[in-house]
């Protein structure tokens, strides 16, 4: 959707391969759904090869199920290795908003690389990198409430940085930094919240799951058909929602930290083809 990188630019592509199964299992976790999923992506891995992210995403989905304790939707089948998430929500809301700040600062690092291969490194440092240290500073107050200072030391610094590479008008440098520095903070404000979608996904499938589980208990005899259907169900649904999602966060979170996409496919040349042979002349 956005091209690919250029030349100079980094390739998000090792990254997103870590980071998108990683938000789609945490959002989907269930032993056995995530084992279909995964079964789904290797049987049409060929017929259609977009498909094929189902593999490592429902892998991680096992997982999440075990760190979860929930299997065919059900929650009393296997013990929990981490947490059940409609007991302690903040706790998976939290880990989410955790993981976004992760992703975030990877980006911003990227960024940099990107300007160090550019050989512009100095300049990322008089302009982003203070933006950068005000974000730490203002996440970091979660673990030390001195962690604070860094927020106007990174202000300070993003704004009067332009002023020291720009070679003319210094003082519309610093007015320009202001306003860009107000709404790149502002940006990575809400990017960061919008992780918190991780971990909501998370508990809506929690209590989509709880919901199909009280119905198939309520439906007697019919538990086995209920359970199944409501499992099925479950897959289609929460499978293309948390697709979507995984890949929203990727586009509009992640990729605008640094992917500029300037870059063009790579077309190799075709290999010249064989002299066709002289066909044989008639006899008269």
């Amino acid at each position: 959707l956005m091209g690919v990188p250029g030349t100079r630019d980094a390739d998000p592509s090792v990254v997103v391969a870590l980071l998108a199964p990683l938000m789609f299992g945490y959002m989907f976790g269930d032993v056995l759904q995530g084992l279909a999923v995964a079964v789904a992506g290797f049987v049409l891995r060929n017929r259609l090869p977009a498909l094929r992210v189902l593999v490592p995403g429902g892998m991680v989905a096992v997982l999440f199920g075990f760190a979860f304790g929930s299997m065919l939707a059900r929650e009393d089948l296997i013990p929990a290795l981490w947490v059940r998430p409609l007991e302690q929500p903040l706790l998976v809301l939290g880990a989410a908003l955790v993981f976004g700040v992760v992703v975030l600062t990877i980006g911003q690092l990227l960024n940099a690389l990107q300007y160090f291969w550019r050989g512009e490194f100095l300049r990322w440092l008089a302009t982003e990198a203070g933006t950068l240290f005000a974000y730490l500073g203002l996440v970091g107050t979660a673990i030390d409430a001195r962690a604070l200072w860094g927020l106007p030391i990174g202000l300070v610094w993003a704004m009067a940085g332009p002023a020291l590479v720009s070679k003319q008008d210094r003082l519309g440098a610093v007015g320009q930094a202001v306003g860009e520095v107000a709404e790149r903070m502002l940006q990575l404000g809400v990017n960061t919240v919008s992780f918190v979608r991780v971990g909501a996904f998370a508990l809506a499938h929690a209590g989509l799951s709880t919901a199909v589980v009280g119905i198939a208990d309520a439906a007697g005899p019919a538990y086995w058909p209920v359970l199944l259907i409501g499992n099925a169900a479950i897959i289609a649904l929460e499978g293309l929602v948390v697709g979507i999602q995984t890949t929203r966060l990727i586009l509009f979170e992640f990729f605008i930290r640094f992917l500029t996409a300037r870059g063009r496919p790579f077309e190799p040349l075709l290999p010249p083809s064989p002299p066709s042979e002289p066909l044989p002349r008639s006899k008269p």
